[in-house]
């Protein structure tokens, strides 16, 4: 028996998943109000800029603290550039600060996703 093959989204999904990559890319992220942000980051290998548009799952006004989900667990390419080089910029909504330097820790596992998710975040300068 063969195996499933990965999912294939249809082309009106892919579009409306893609729809905060683009928002931010044209400066209308802010139209997404806390929900999303943007992160810019470094590749460790490559050096080259790249930009990721995550979730946020819990935001701490008290020190300033954002945390998002990587649905990819501790092997996200974003988060493995991130703990590997500690240079970012963080873009939510009109304002953009760059996090303090080691500031990316992991935090729990959540418990409502069957693959391994790691809950990470960044405290605002």
């Amino acid at each position: 028996m063969p195996t499933p093959g990965p999912m294939r989204l249809s082309r009106p999904v892919v579009m409306v998943l893609g729809l905060p990559r683009h928002l931010y890319r044209h400066g209308w992220g802010w139209l997404l109000g806390r929900r999303f942000l943007q992160l810019t980051h470094t590749g460790r290998r490559s050096g080259r800029t790249f930009t990721t548009v995550l979730e946020v799952v819990r935001r701490d006004p008290d020190c300033g603290e954002v945390m998002v989900v990587s649905g990819f667990g501790p092997g996200s390419d974003w988060l493995r550039n991130i703990r590997s080089d500690g240079r970012a910029e963080i873009s939510t909504g009109r304002e953009s600060f760059a996090p303090r330097s080691g500031s990316c820790r992991p935090m729990r596992q959540w418990p409502f996703s069957r693959t391994t998710s790691a809950g990470t975040a960044w405290p605002a300068p």
